[in-house]
């Protein structure tokens, strides 16, 4: 994909209570995606009053209402139903990777990351219609 198609730039929220998470992540994404940054739910909800993001990227761990619960109402939501949705966390336990992809995640991804890896499984989502 040319560096020079911003037109054509996938839209990403990331959903991360932890400032230095989110730091990192845009930093490692921003070259390949449109990255915009959530600190709380009531964050991701405005962006999306603006963007409709082709892919969230969501921490299970977040302080008010975790990321378990906010995949349930995104998904119950038709306008976001559609929306490829990825864990970020810290938690590994295979209990916590089967109840997110349970609930519709699309794919789970442990911190720290590895950049490459999230960029292909991020990738895979997003050019997956495009090959179908």
């Amino acid at each position: 994909m040319a560096s020079g198609s911003a037109i054509l730039r996938k839209k990403i929220i990331y959903v991360d209570d932890v400032n230095a998470s989110l730091i990192v992540l845009k930093k490692a994404l921003k070259a390949h995606y449109e990255i915009f940054l959530a600190d709380s739910i009531s964050k991701m909800y405005k962006i999306m009053e603006k963007i409709k993001p082709d892919l969230i990227l969501l921490d299970v761990l977040m302080p008010d209402t975790g990321g378990f619960e906010i995949i349930k109402k995104l998904k119950d939501d038709k306008r976001y139903s559609d929306i490829p949705v990825i864990f970020i966390t810290v938690n590994s336990d295979k209990e916590s990777v089967e109840e997110g992809l349970s609930l519709g995640a699309v794919a789970y991804a442990v911190k720290p990351f590895n950049t490459l890896k999230l960029v292909e499984t991020i990738n895979n989502q997003l050019y997956k219609k495009d090959r179908a």
